[in-house]
């Protein structure tokens, strides 16, 4: 890539999926050269697999296995957004359209599904204007507002239907704004019209913040994020973060299971709590894995926290991490 481009990885690469020539746990960031000159537009990470979206529209497929799926999309619209599950993938295009297939994945539900192998077009009636990626389920926003799923439901986080797969999209809310789930977890949260925060779906940890460890089969209402100006959402396997910014003050807050994830909390939160907050440091971005999370702030720091037996925190070591640790990520040339 150009002098103005880096791209990092660090943690469990035994597949190939951290496209590192190195096929171990990495717990350092090494820089991947893969690519050479080529732009890396968006990564889209799953669970033995990893989708890059190059300039040019080129779209390339590494881990357990590897495809070069550009030919395909050479005669298709521009590529806008593309994510990953812990099984599959799915891709938006300029105009709306949306493909999805499966990953290769020692760890998928797919195998016996009828998901297509490589990309095939989703059947929607109106264009879509985002996607979410879930663990085994995948979430369309249609520009009208329809919030539409696909995919696993053996926790309902599609719907309250005794199904365990849908593969036709079915309608799970409208008059949606934004919508959020993670690609190992197994529920989806989203902000409605009447900027109300919703979420459905599994909750055996308390990470959908109800107040008990009951999977939610319909629409739940979090009353105290009402109004609130919502940043971003990250959802873990287990836990998840919500970001807040008051215009003052930017909090993140969490619920969840809390024996690598938490900060200073109960080792089960079913509520949310303020887990970190910031006058003077701003923040850039937020991101959860499975168990362990990740929140980017000026200057190449990053607050690490959670399950770091794969090094993924990046930290040079597999010691997991209980408390918030600023790891400052000096090999890196600063972006920020």
């Amino acid at each position: 890539m150009s002098e103005n481009y880096f791209l990092y990885a660090t943690g469990f690469n035994e597949n190939g999926q951290l496209t590192l020539r190195e096929k171990q746990i990495i717990t350092y960031p090494q820089k991947i050269e893969q690519f050479g000159e080529k732009k890396v537009i968006l990564i889209a990470p799953g669970y033995e697999n990893v989708l890059y979206l190059l300039e040019n529209n080129e779209l390339q497929q590494f881990g357990i296995s590897n495809e070069n799926h550009s030919k395909f999309f050479e005669d298709k619209s521009q590529i806008k957004n593309i994510k990953a599950g812990q099984d599959h993938f799915i891709v938006l295009t300029e105009d709306g359209s949306v493909y999805w297939w499966k990953a290769a994945n020692s760890n998928s539900i797919y195998n016996e599904s009828t998901t297509p192998k490589s990309p095939s077009l989703v059947l929607l009636n109106f264009p879509v204007k985002e996607i979410i990626a879930g663990g085994h389920s995948s979430y369309f926003l249609l520009e009208n507002g329809d919030l539409f799923g696909l995919g696993a439901n053996n926790q309902h986080q599609i719907s309250s239907q005794e199904k365990q797969f849908f593969d036709e999209p079915i309608l799970i809310s409208s008059n949606v704004e934004r919508a959020f789930s993670g690609c190992y977890s197994h529920q989806v949260f989203f902000i409605k019209s009447n900027k109300k925060l919703y979420c459905r779906g599994y909750n055996q940890y308390g990470q959908l913040g109800t107040g008990n460890t009951k999977n939610q089969q319909k629409d739940f209402h979090l009353k105290f994020f009402r109004n609130q100006n919502i940043v971003d959402i990250s959802c873990g396997y287990c836990h998840t973060l919500i970001w807040i910014d008051s215009g003052k003050t930017q909090s993140i807050y969490s619920a969840g299971y809390m024996e690598y994830n938490g900060l200073n909390q109960d080792s089960h939160s079913t509520k949310f709590k303020r887990l970190l907050k910031y006058q003077d440091k701003r923040i850039i971005q937020i991101s959860s894995g499975s168990q362990f999370s990740y929140i980017l702030i000026p200057n190449n720091e990053f607050i690490v926290f959670g399950w770091n037996d794969d090094g993924q925190l990046g930290t040079r070591d597999n010691v997991n991490i209980k408390q918030p640790k600023n790891n400052k990520l000096s090999r890196i040339p600063k972006t920020y």
